[in-house]
């Protein structure tokens, strides 16, 4: 069957990823007529992948900001007015290690909430070529059999440049 100029293919967005791969599935092809036929599709890029939007509200600036003042503010913690190995384990010396570990927990506690709240945004640009990939044939019925366009095929004698060929 020949899917005619001007029909839409509907579908849905079933999944999509952080780094921009969107999954499109596409369940029927409404056709210039207003007829409407079930399908069973896919949508792929150009290469046959996934297809790949851009990518915005990842707040990945923040995140990294955040890592790095965590890794410096405990480190600084452990560092500051630590003991010489020869002496004897004391409260200062836990007392320095609870507050590396409340800096620790603290940013991440920041990063899970910032990971919770971000508005993570896929697009992909209008006049993305998407290839269509059916993944089920459909039977065509007898109601549809005449809409069917079947071309003969030309035998292997017939494409013999000495032999010319007829339409």
């Amino acid at each position: 069957m020949l899917i005619p100029a001007g029909s839409r293919i509907v579908g849905k967005i079933s999944q999509a990823d952080p780094s921009g791969l969107v999954n499109i599935t596409f369940s029927s092809i409404e056709l210039p007529g207003g007829e409407t036929v079930p399908i069973d599709a896919v949508a792929a890029d150009t290469s046959l992948q996934a297809i790949k939007g851009k990518v915005t509200g990842k707040e990945a600036g923040k995140s990294m900001l955040v890592r790095s003042l965590s890794g410096i503010g405990e480190t600084a913690a452990m560092i500051v007015g630590a003991p010489s190995a020869n002496g004897a384990f004391s409260e200062d010396d836990l007392l320095r290690m609870r507050m590396a570990d409340n800096i620790g927990n603290a940013s991440d506690q920041q990063i899970m909430q910032m990971m919770t709240m971000q508005h993570i945004v896929i697009s992909v640009p209008a006049g993305t070529e998407i290839y269509v990939i059916f993944e089920k044939s459909q039977q065509a019925d007898a109601a549809g059999a005449e809409k069917t366009l079947r071309v003969p095929l030309l035998e292997s004698t017939a494409l013999d440049s000495s032999t010319p060929v007829q339409p």
